[in-house]
């Protein structure tokens, strides 16, 4: 850092006697730790300011709008000098300006910094800020009560009539800062980066050492405002497509200086890059519209931001209301039947490996440090506790490089296979809109299906995994039984509860499976390639089996498979020990709430209550000598295909009776993998148009491949062969 931005001495504020900000500091910022010596100074909903410390002094990104002092809320944080850096002069980055001593920014922000904002403009924010408020406290009933979404960082603060008094007067001269410059803090330093675009002044710092990109209005998780005077939408894009190319591979967490989502993963400038390039090169159209002040722009919606240009001349603003940013989600259908949370990412990884790049949907049953369990039901919810580390699984994804970019919905308590949820909705399924995404890995099969995950980490008791990947055209694995850890996981049956996932990629289901699976033999002996595939006419699977055993280079046997004939007992069997220990399990819970679950799945539960030892212990019996018959029938090199589940998924309109229908036949496909704790890949196979309703519309059915106990990896290697170009 040159000398002329470096404070020698302690900043002491050059605070005008006759003025001090109208607002509390307590009342009016969010404070938050996010990296180590890394804090958040937020004003919720409108400006994320950024503490930065080292050893010697601190760094504040931005000051904000200058409502409340923010030179007293970063003195809570370090004893450290501070130098505040403004990312540009816009008014609400610079508002605090005129509490501190040192500044530093781009040469081209000083005239604005310099001056005094004029009344008319505060108190047109004003406006906003109130009209923002109101909105949140229309929201906050619905969200108390179905979404838990808001927090202490994320929730506005009421604007009171003492927000009337507020002035910005002018700030010091700022220290100039250049393209490339370090700001040495003493054992950490921040290299400025110029990020011309949005305004001719704008500047990102990033923390090479860390990785951590602070990003002001280049990257905004919201509006992009590029129809302003002094914007300009070439130069943006050439801007994100060079930051892009600076620092790619080097980036772990990028902070927007807007809106309530303040932290985003590496890949949101990628997207970010790409969507500029689309709307300069004319490909992205346009909707006229309004920016948040009401000013007239040509809106260029993506799917979780927006780019605003200039409205042509002649064009008529509207404002209507915003496209839904799901992706691939079908219109209409709300996001929250999808997510609980949402972030990109909600968690970083903590380490490169195997999976660095790509996102997880991590169903709400697992821990994820810092957040609730909510298990499909916001009573359990609103009673469960923070969680102070990660689910075993969730731990190892983040340690081979993947991000957590949500907590996806799960069927009520995991007891369900259709993923219909009474409290937050049916999630959509995006490869068969009008057909349900099944359960109860409901809500990470829709995120991967509609593309805005790339892994779904998941359970699978009686087909959890299985049954979505079947019906949204997605891979998926059912493990053997107690190879993936469990700890942390909120369970349903312990003796056939299992961790899956599912992914739209063979490659990325495979490997998943490289970094959860142990590489060690089985207890049981160690698989090899299957020599024999077993399929039995009645499945319809004949041809999709011959294509598997010709990838495999296995003979393909068509007929009964003894043990998996008898179906039903086997179906029954199962049942009831998987109601005993589920009532079991959350009896007590059940009782100690009545009416927190929805009648359906609470009516599943009490079927265990009604189940004795001696019964449960019978068919826990039949179960065993069942699985001892059909693995010696098997062996170590023979698999079978079955269904993955019964047929396409039901249509989200159904009725009761034709659900459970739909349900028992798919708890007939199922049985064999969940009761004899078998592994069980699934494979998508070709859509049936005549199923679906139509030649239009194909509705996706899967495959199941089961093998012996301990044939995961092998397994995974079949999948990603089938699922090569000409397999199929």
């Amino acid at each position: 850092m040159t000398s002329d931005a470096t404070p020698a001495t302690p900043a002491t504020p050059a605070t005008p006697a006759t003025l001090a900000p109208p607002l509390a500091v307590a009342d009016w910022f969010a404070l938050r730790p996010l990296a180590a010596r890394t804090w958040l100074v937020a004003e919720p909903g409108h400006v994320n300011c950024f503490l930065i410390e080292g050893d010697e002094r601190a760094v504040l990104v931005d000051t904000g709008l200058g409502l409340a002092d923010i030179h007293a809320a970063a003195r809570t944080l370090t004893d450290r000098p501070v130098l505040a850096v403004n990312s540009h002069g816009h008014d609400d980055h610079r508002g605090g300006n005129w509490l501190f001593d040192d500044i530093a920014a781009h040469p081209a922000a000083a005239p604005a910094v310099t001056s005094a904002v004029a009344p008319q403009r505060l108190a047109a924010y004003l406006g906003v800020a109130r009209e923002q408020y109101a909105a949140y406290r229309r929201r906050r009933a619905d969200d108390e009560r179905f979404f838990h979404q808001f927090t202490a960082e994320t929730t506005p603060r009421p604007v009171p009539p003492a927000a009337d008094a507020w002035t910005v007067p002018a700030g010091p001269t700022p220290a100039p800062l250049t393209d490339g410059q370090r700001l040495d803090l003493g054992g950490r330093e921040l290299t400025v980066l110029h990020t011309p675009g949005h305004s001719p002044d704008s500047l990102c710092l990033f923390d090479e050492r860390a990785g951590l990109l602070f990003a002001g209005d280049t990257l905004i998780t919201g509006d992009f405002w590029v129809h302003q005077p002094d914007a300009a939408i070439e130069i943006f894009a050439a801007t994100l497509r060079t930051l892009h190319q600076r620092l790619a591979g080097s980036i772990r967490e990028i902070f927007p200086a807007h809106t309530l989502r303040y932290r985003v993963g590496p890949d949101f400038l990628r997207r970010a890059a790409d969507a500029f390039d689309q709307v300069v090169a004319g490909r992205a159209p346009g909707r006229p519209g309004t920016d948040l002040l009401r000013r007239p722009a040509l809106r260029h919606d993506f799917a979780d931001f927006s780019i605003l240009r200039p409205l042509p001349a002649g064009v008529t603003p509207t404002d209507p209301a915003p496209a839904p940013n799901t992706d691939r989600v079908p219109a209409g259908i709300g996001v929250s039947s999808v997510w609980r949370e949402r972030g990109e990412p909600l968690v970083g990884p903590v380490a490169d490996g195997a999976l660095t790049g790509l996102r997880v949907a991590v169903k709400d049953l697992f821990a994820v440090g810092g957040y609730r369990v909510g298990a499909g039901n916001p009573t359990w919810l609103a009673r469960a506790p923070v969680e102070p580390r990660d689910a075993d699984a969730v731990a190892m994804l983040r340690a081979a490089g993947a991000s957590i970019v949500g907590i996806a919905q799960t069927d009520e308590l995991a007891f369900g296979l259709s993923g219909v949820n009474v409290h937050y909705g049916t999630p959509p399924n995006p490869a068969a809109p009008d057909r349900v995404t099944g359960g109860s890995s409901s809500g990470p099969a829709a995120a991967v299906a509609a593309g805005q995950a790339d892994i779904g980490l998941g359970t699978d008791t009686a087909g959890s995994v299985r049954v979505p990947a079947s019906v949204c055209g997605l891979y998926g694995l059912r493990p053997t039984p107690g190879l993936v850890p469990t700890g942390g996981l909120l369970g349903l049956a312990p003796s056939f509860d299992t961790v899956g996932w599912l992914a739209a990629d063979a490659d990325v289901l495979r490997g998943v499976g490289e970094v959860l699976l142990p590489s060690g033999p089985p207890p049981e002996g160690e698989p090899t390639k299957p020599t024999k595939l077993l399929v039995v006419d009645s499945a319809g699977l004949v041809t999709v089996a011959a294509r598997l055993a010709d990838v495999l280079g296995a003979d393909l046997v068509v007929g009964p498979v003894r043990e998996d004939d008898d179906v039903d007992g086997l179906l029954e069997a199962f049942r009831v020990v998987q109601a005993a220990q589920a009532w079991r399990l959350r009896g007590g819970w059940i009782r100690a709430h009545p009416g927190a679950l929805g009648e359906t799945v609470a009516a599943r539960f009490r079927v265990g209550a009604t189940i004795d030892a001696d019964v449960e212990q019978a068919a826990a019996g039949r179960i065993a000598e069942g699985r001892a018959r059909l693995l010696d029938r098997l062996g170590l090199t023979t698999w079978v295909v079955r269904p993955a589940a019964g047929g396409p998924g039901h249509p989200r309109d159904a009725g009761r009776d034709d659900t459970e229908a739909w349900r028992r036949a798919t708890l007939r496909a199922t049985v064999v993998a969940s009761a004899y704790g078998l592994p069980s890949c699934v494979v998508p196979t070709a859509p049936s148009g005549r199923e679906s309703g139509g030649p239009d519309r194909a509705a996706p059915v899967g495959a199941a491949i089961v093998g012996p106990p301990g044939a995961d990896r092998l397994l995974l290697d079949a999948a990603v062969a089938f699922g090569r170009p000409g397999a199929t």
